[in-house]
């Protein structure tokens, strides 16, 4: 495995700060009160290829998928009503594509939205996928008569086929 050099931090807290700030992994930007962008971090251009001089001073709006529009201006309205919001959108990356980005925001003092965000794209392709499984078994179990019932730890529900429910007396 190569040996990974990682620049020493610097003492000093302003020093700390903009080490973090060129070297996170994580989305950094700030979007001022005309919803256009003001800054971006350095990790911003390697997940999407967007330098700083092709996203600064353009509308956010321009790189935000249409179909996530009406999330986004929720997600304003939130951070105006709570001043910290969270989302997940799909943002134009360079070269065309799409790439999902979920995180959380903040209303600064004086109307800029600060916010830091990951790239998602990878766990939302294997929700997807998994979504999809279900489906299909309950459309193979429904058409072979097969009664089903699937667990939710985390919700702790528990989902019962029509032929599962019908014999075990139980109801959706």
């Amino acid at each position: 495995m190569p040996e990974v050099r990682v620049e020493s931090t610097p003492s000093d807290t302003d020093g700390m700060m903009r080490w973090l700030y060129q070297n996170s992994g994580e989305i950094l930007y700030v979007i001022g009160p005309d919803l256009r962008f003001k800054l971006i971090s350095p990790s911003w251009s390697r997940a999407t290829g967007w330098t700083e001089d092709d996203i600064v001073g353009q509308p956010a709006q321009e790189i935000i998928h249409p179909d996530d529009h009406a999330g986004v201006s929720d997600h304003i309205r939130r951070l105006h009503e709570h001043g910290v919001a969270h989302n997940t959108s799909r943002v134009r990356v360079k070269n065309g594509g799409w790439r999902w980005f979920s995180g959380m925001a903040h209303l600064g003092p004086q109307g800029d939205v600060i916010g830091l965000v990951r790239d998602v794209t990878d766990d939302m392709a294997r929700e997807a996928e998994l979504e999809e499984i279900r489906r299909t078994q309950r459309q193979l179990s429904e058409t072979a008569g097969i009664g089903t019932w699937t667990y939710d730890p985390l919700t702790d529900q528990i989902d019962w086929s029509d032929d599962i429910a019908n014999i075990t007396g139980h109801r959706r």
